[in-house]
């Protein structure tokens, strides 16, 4: 009966607007009470005010006023809703009609949850049956060939097993207790928690860098840009449109790293919000007080989301030392002097990008010595070779290197570095002297074997002092140390003669789909070697 009145009692306690029970009930002079913002909102906009359940209208302006016996009953109800949310097992008995009552003992027979007064009525009948705790789905709970509680573990099989199922099925399998598994297991997710937690972190760090790449980005730009002003702002009317074209590019540029950095921040974004979402289920599967759903939903939960490694992004934010001249080629003639000055900087910012060469001595031609810590070659012909003790002949290598056919040059007289490279910025410089000899790289694929022309399309980027292109220099001098500058995400290999710090050549919009290898090709016999030097660092 106290149920029933219970029941009856919140039925007359709803709004009958919002059909909930009363929050800050008010009455109007027809008698009838509802929620006052529900009223309000009712009434708002309306002409006329009239009762949403008896439709009485009402002339005058009506006051609303606080049922305080009302408000009184409510919110005991709440309370006690409340209180019954916090004591509750979260399981219901499945025979109350009506509300349903909070289960005391759930039937591993029957697989149905009873309240305290069915509980006792089901025990009538069936003293033989087993009663546990209140359990949630209780079938997902229960051996399906044996209808036993799985109370036991198999780690071989990473299943809930019943008693029956582990002396039959499992015998020499380990096995432990679900509780103890699910101690073990909750160890598991608290580190995957953290590890979770850690990736956040370094997210998080990434965006910082990001953002610091940014500034410094925009930093160098309003550099480049003021250099760029100050060439310009020397020369004449005609020149203008050079400089805007400058500032420009420079913009674009900077607007493109912006906008990759954007894109990247809202990547890492994107991952931190799923990460932070799996750490959040992580705490709350961590809460699970259910041992057999949260072994049986662990693999699933303590999933990694899909994260990318992102600790080899960046962007670009070094200056372009190639901008300027490339803008004034086409006004050579005008800013001769200009152009020089901007060179012979470009000349001091590549050495910012210095590496270390060797030389390759299995891909040499046999015709070549390669020695001096492999810094050096020289052309012997005939196979002739300095013995002087500092050199280390190609000839006294085994008969194996010595023919390696799929490395060796056989043709030009050429040998490669050891390393190569995909990406970045790559300087270093070779000391010619008087030597015919052709310098820059080419592809690991290029040809070896045969003639072929020495150019991009046959995967060699290479400036000669016998290159027609460069007659007229020829004349004037012969360079004795040369640059060699490759900026792979410029698309860009520029050659530089360095004593006088001028630009030889530049190979721009180069394609590269392979790895790139430094070159250096001797045409003939010299007495001086061909040596790749150390590069002093770069003038303030």
């Amino acid at each position: 009966m106290a149920s029933a009145t219970i029941q009856m009692s919140e039925g007359h306690l709803q709004c009958s607007i919002c059909l909930e029970v009363f929050s800050c009930p008010v009455f109007i002079p027809c008698g009838h009470s509802f929620c006052k913002d529900c009223i309000c909102q009712q009434w708002s906009g309306n002409d006329k005010q009239q009762c949403p359940v008896c439709k009485t209208t009402f002339d005058e302006p009506v006051n609303l006023n606080v049922n305080v016996a009302l408000a009184e009953i409510t919110k005991e109800l709440r309370q006690k809703r409340l209180k019954r949310s916090f004591e509750s097992s979260g399981v219901v008995c499945d025979v109350c009609v009506g509300e349903q009552l909070d289960a005391v003992k759930t039937c591993l027979q029957c697989l149905s949850s009873y309240c305290d007064s069915h509980v006792q009525e089901h025990l009538t009948q069936f003293e033989e049956h087993e009663l546990v705790s209140p359990l949630e789905n209780p079938k997902d709970r229960i051996c399906e060939v044996h209808s036993k509680l799985l109370e036991m573990f198999c780690r071989e099989d990473d299943m809930c097993v019943c008693v029956l199922c582990a002396e039959v099925d499992h015998e020499m399998h380990h096995l432990v207790p679900v509780e103890s598994e699910r101690t073990e297991k909750k160890t598991c997710l608290r580190n995957t928690e953290l590890e979770v937690k850690q990736k956040i972190l370094d997210r998080l760090k990434k965006v910082e860098e990001l953002r610091r790449l940014v500034m410094l980005g925009e930093k160098n730009t309003e550099k480049e840009i003021e250099e760029g002003v100050q060439v310009f702002t020397t020369l004449k009317q005609t020149i203008d449109i050079c400089q805007a074209s400058l500032i420009n590019e420079i913009e674009q540029k900077q607007r493109a790293v912006q906008q990759r950095a954007k894109e990247l921040i809202q990547a890492l974004k994107s991952e931190i919000t799923a990460l932070k979402e799996k750490s959040a289920e992580l705490k709350r599967f961590s809460n699970n007080k259910d041992h057999i759903n949260f072994l049986q939903n662990f693999s699933a939960v303590c999933a990694h989301p899909d994260t990318q490694d992102w600790s080899g992004v960046s962007i670009h934010t070094v200056m372009c030392v190639e901008t300027p001249r490339l803008l004034l080629s086409v006004l050579k003639e005008h800013v001769k002097q200009l152009e020089t000055k901007i060179i012979q900087a470009e000349c001091d910012n590549v050495k910012k990008h210095a590496v270390v060469v060797t030389l390759d001595p299995s891909t040499a031609h046999p015709n070549l010595e390669v020695y001096e810590n492999c810094t050096k070659v020289k052309y012997t012909a005939d196979g002739q070779r300095d013995n002087s003790p500092k050199r280390i002949s190609l000839f006294s290598f085994g008969d194996v290197q010595r023919d390696n056919v799929l490395k060796r040059f056989s043709f030009f007289k050429a040998v490669l570095g050891k390393n190569g490279f995909t990406s970045g910025r790559h300087y270093w410089e070779v000391q010619v002297k008087n030597a015919s000899c052709g310098l820059g790289v080419a592809v690991e694929s290029a040809i070896r074997k045969k003639s072929v022309q020495l150019s991009p399309e046959n995967g060699f980027w290479v400036v000669t002092n016998r290159n027609e292109n460069f007659k007229a220099l020829r004349k004037t001098f012969i360079p004795s140390q040369v640059g060699v500058y490759v900026d792979c995400e410029k698309s860009l290999i520029s050659i530089y003669h360095m004593n006088s710090k001028s630009h030889l050549h530049t190979f721009s919009n180069v394609t590269f789909t392979e790895k790139l290898y430094p070159i250096i090709i001797i045409f003939s016999k010299d007495e001086d070697p061909v040596m790749v030097c150390p590069v002093p660092a770069a003038a303030n």
